[in-house]
């Protein structure tokens, strides 16, 4: 003879799972200069998939200042082969805050520029 379990939840069970956790907490780590620049693209980033590289440097055992830069290529634009975010990063009340964000671009060839710029591509 075989039984069968049925598990029962009550709703307000169901209806806390719902809810997300606070974002902040004495528990949570600190964040990584990666993540906090991963997060600071917004959710236009990687909407259309692209090939992605990423950089992350820091100096030291206990580093106080970090550069990241994402680059982003194959987008679908005709013009703009390549595109690189770069941030500046530091320690700021003990979490890793942007400090400065530029946005470079590489264009095709006919398009503009060969190599990372500011100016826009044509």
């Amino acid at each position: 003879m075989k039984l069968k379990y049925v598990l029962l939840v009550p709703a307000f069970f169901l209806a806390a799972c719902d809810q997300q956790a606070p974002t902040e907490s004495l528990s949570t780590p600190v964040k990584s200069p990666l993540m906090v620049a991963l997060e600071s693209m917004g959710s236009h980033f990687q909407q259309e998939p692209s090939n992605v590289i990423v950089n992350q440097k820091v100096a030291g055992e206990s580093p106080t200042e970090a550069l990241v830069e994402i680059e982003e290529s194959g987008l679908m634009d005709d013009s703009v082969f390549a595109e690189k975010t770069i941030f500046s990063l530091s320690i700021e009340n003990d979490r890793w805050s942007v400090i400065d964000k530029t946005t470079q671009v590489k264009c095709y060839p006919g398009r503009g520029h060969q190599e990372y710029s500011s100016d826009p591509c044509q």
